[in-house]
């Protein structure tokens, strides 16, 4: 997950900072989640996603986008 610079994990219900720990994540949903802050990117944002995506043996996994909508 991509998040805002201002993004503060401290201001999320208990239930919802275990999306942001890697093992809780994996072991309560069953999925790899990583997250970083935007200004951690390194080049674009789709430059990082498509770092993220590839696979160590070839491939790519799978990216879920996930927007806020707006009001």
């Amino acid at each position: 997950m991509v998040m805002d610079d201002g993004f503060m994990l401290d201001s999320l219900p208990e239930e919802e900072r275990i999306l942001f720990d890697h093992a809780e994540a994996d072991s309560a949903i069953g999925m790899s989640v990583f997250w970083l802050r935007q200004s951690a990117i390194m080049g674009t944002e789709e430059e990082a996603i498509e770092f993220w995506q590839g696979k160590r043996a070839g491939g790519k996994r799978g990216i879920i986008e996930i927007v806020e909508p707006s009001t």
